[in-house]
């Protein structure tokens, strides 16, 4: 009985040692999974932060193009103000307009 003890033994510490390192490998293999899906999520975060970015800088620039615009709008405004005043100068102004066309 002693010997049959021992093989017994000897047979669930294999056994146990067997599950452990099914779990361990289980583990390793979750723990990789589990860094490399960190890592993709991360570039994406880069990514939306790129873009977030790219529109900011896109926002920015219209908007300043809209107030250039919008100078340029009342410049012109109080010019055409200006000649309905006074005909005469209307001649003054012609070559600005057309030099405005061909831009």
């Amino acid at each position: 009985l002693v010997g049959h003890h021992f093989y017994s033994t000897r047979s669930q510490k294999m056994v146990e040692d067997s599950r452990d390192c099914r779990w361990r490998d289980m583990l390793q293999l979750s723990i990789s999974e589990m860094r490399s899906t960190v890592a993709e999520l991360g570039k994406r975060l880069g990514s939306v932060e790129d873009e977030r970015n790219e529109w900011k800088t896109r926002y920015e620039t219209q908007m300043e193009l809209n107030r250039q615009l919008e100078r340029h709008i009342g410049l012109l405004q109080e010019k055409v103000e200006h000649m309905r005043g006074d005909p005469a100068d209307y001649l003054l102004y012609v070559p600005m307009i057309k030099c405005l066309w061909v831009r």
